[in-house]
């Protein structure tokens, strides 16, 4: 699926996160092959401030992360990312800063993406920050006295690993985000996390190294299969109450006497849609706020 491009508004000059003093992407990625994976780079859009006539312009501009290099392609081929068709409109369109693109730039001037991710809505990526995948080969199985980092990350612009503790993903949420499926999406599915390493001692003096996000970017598409339970009727004057588990999926738990909740319904912020389920305290809902392109 090969897609050529219109850009039809004008972009102002916004501060991507540039990245010039860093070496090039690395880490291969599972729909592409060795020869593929030794020329691949990290690439987001870049600001486009073309006058052209009839208000649409060919082409987009990408910088690449390596070296800060702005390109014109003709084209964006989404064909070997496993981004559903249905979703290529909405991602060309997102906000300066929210997509990262892994791929190659051909001779024909179109970008062949291999791997594509996107960042939560509201939250930038800052211009020192590394870009890591958590890798499961690699991890260690235990603590030891003198360091708690038994997870491994992999830095895609530098190639360098770094074992860890832990993700630390504060810093990309905004106000009800869900923390849980924001560390799922590091730790398990294949998400950039934009951000820094930082060191400091756990409450036995050993050192733990916590992976900082400013920004979480899923990798793409962001799926969500979740088990199917059969639940008996709960007794009058009560009702299931449910958690929800990293992946989204709600959890049924036990019943419970109905309570008169407050009306405090919550607002998600621009960019996030609103989840509710009943929650243990008397079934009141508990919110949560997803971010819209992932739940469409």
């Amino acid at each position: 699926m090969q897609i050529a491009l219109k850009n039809t508004m004008k972009l102002s000059v916004v501060a991507l996160f540039a990245l010039a003093a860093c070496g090039g992407a690395v880490g291969m990625d599972e729909n592409e092959d060795d020869a593929t994976a030794a020329k691949s780079q990290m690439f987001v859009f870049a600001p486009d401030n073309r006058t052209c006539n009839m208000g649409a312009c060919s082409g987009r501009y990408v910088t690449a992360l390596k070296s800060n290099t702005k390109t014109l392609v003709d084209s964006i081929d989404y064909s070997k990312s496993g981004v559903p068709a249905s979703m290529v409109k909405d991602l060309n369109a997102a906000a300066l800063g929210e997509v990262v693109l892994y791929g190659t730039i051909d001779s024909k001037k179109v970008l062949n993406v291999t791997a594509a991710y996107r960042g939560m809505p509201g939250q930038t990526a800052q211009g020192n920050d590394a870009f890591y995948t958590v890798t499961d080969g690699s991890a260690k199985a235990s603590c030891t006295a003198a360091s708690c980092d038994t997870e491994y990350a992999l830095n895609r612009i530098t190639g360098e690993g770094k074992y860890f503790s832990s993700p630390d993903v504060t810093g990309a949420m905004v106000g009800l985000a869900d923390a849980g499926w924001m560390t799922e999406q590091v730790r398990s599915h294949g998400a950039l996390t934009a951000g820094k390493m930082k060191a400091t001692k756990n409450d036995k003096g050993a050192t733990q190294t916590i992976l900082t996000a400013n920004q979480v970017f899923a990798k793409l598409p962001v799926t969500q299969v979740c088990p199917e339970f059969k639940m008996s009727a709960c007794p009058s004057g009560q009702t299931r109450a449910y958690s929800r588990d990293a992946n989204r999926c709600l959890v049924p738990a036990a019943c419970v006497v109905q309570s008169v909740c407050p009306m405090n319904m919550r607002a998600c912020s621009e960019g996030y849609t609103l989840a509710s389920w009943p929650g243990a305290n008397g079934g009141c809902p508990q919110y949560a706020c997803d971010p819209t392109w992932s739940v469409q």
